[in-house]
């Protein structure tokens, strides 16, 4: 949660507690979405060929790989997610 300052008082920056509850999928074909790869991320997934066995991203058409892979990339960040490579995800600041 953010707070800012405005007008003599203290406000909680609602939009940016919202953030983290959107999210978009990145493959269609098996309805995953970034939250579900980041999580895979987090417990051990380090691949394309990681995500296909455990949540089948790529196996159909394969159009998700390309941003399947930069969701993977920007999870392992040593500073951790920043801004989203997918457009309008949950770490996205475009959502707002």
């Amino acid at each position: 949660m953010h707070f800012f300052y405005q007008n003599g008082m203290y406000c909680l920056d609602v939009r940016l507690s919202l953030i983290s509850f959107i999210s978009v999928f990145v493959c269609i074909c098996k309805a995953v979405n970034d939250k579900a790869i980041r999580r895979c991320v987090d417990e051990g997934a380090r691949s394309l060929e990681d995500l296909e066995r455990d949540l089948g991203v790529g196996s159909s058409c394969g159009r998700c790989r390309v941003h399947a892979e930069a969701v993977i990339h920007d999870q392992l960040k040593p500073t951790g997610p920043g801004e989203s490579p997918v457009p309008f995800s949950g770490h996205s600041r475009a959502a707002i």
